[in-house]
């Protein structure tokens, strides 16, 4: 069930850009900085050259703003 929804939101995302070729790549960092074992190979598959580390330091300072910004109000 899971691929065939995939296969379809793949299908209309491609028709809706007007592309034929689509391929959806997981890029997704944790708020606690967590990442993908396989994060690495997906960048490299985007022609991104950033580090993982660096990816997972912006998300735990982007985290810490919002609790601060929570916190002092």
């Amino acid at each position: 069930m899971k691929k065939k929804v995939k296969r379809l939101r793949k299908r209309e995302t491609g028709r809706l850009w007007g592309i034929r070729h689509l391929e959806v790549v997981p890029v997704v960092v944790g708020a606690l900085g967590v990442v993908s074992n396989r994060l690495d190979a997906w960048l490299e598959k985007l022609g991104v050259t950033i580090k993982t580390g660096l990816l997972q330091k912006t998300a735990l300072l982007g985290r810490t703003r919002i609790l601060r910004k929570l916190l002092e109000s």
